[in-house]
């Protein structure tokens, strides 16, 4: 091992003195560098972590904000037709209610026409006979040729009006 040591020229105090700098180098660079820099990776990787659970947790939440978005749409729209069914129902109900009204005041209407064409024609059937028997009143002077008495008169009036009767 001589000769390896003195052909390659080896100084052991040398490569112990070496090994003496590099551990002190490593220290520092481990207390003043690496540790630093290990506490700054941490950091950050927790920093990435939470955002990557913080921007999943978000998702989830606007997944669900949607689907309650779709659920609510969904139940209004219903509501919204139930609501216009509701609102054709009744106006169904109301025109045929309105139209039952039309009918029963038409029905009135008539029926109030007819009751006052009756009165104005029992009216002129009773003018009628009147003129009538008057008329025939007048015909029976001139065929008699003189005036009967109103008792009389009156009793051949109603006979004949009864034989005529309308």
């Amino acid at each position: 091992m001589n000769e390896l040591i003195q052909t390659f020229h080896i100084d052991y105090r040398l490569i112990l003195a070496q090994m003496v700098n590099f551990g002190l180098v490593f220290v520092i660079l481990w207390f003043f560098a690496l540790k630093p820099l290990m506490k700054i990776m941490k950091q950050r990787q927790d920093t990435i972590e939470k955002g990557l659970r913080d921007a999943k947790r978000i998702e989830e939440s606007m997944t669900k904000s949607k689907q309650m978005y779709e659920e609510k749409l969904q139940y209004a729209r219903q509501e919204a037709n139930k609501i216009l069914e509701a609102t054709q129902k009744e106006c169904e109900f109301r025109r045929k209610e309105i139209l039952g009204q039309a009918k029963t005041e038409v029905e009135k209407i008539i029926q109030e026409a007819k009751q006052q064409i009756e009165t104005e024609k029992n009216n002129l059937v009773r003018e009628a006979q009147k003129d009538l028997a008057s008329i025939i009143q007048m015909a029976l002077e001139r065929i008699l040729g003189k005036a009967l008495t109103p008792e009389i008169d009156r009793k051949l009036i109603d006979k004949h009006l009864q034989e005529l009767k309308f």
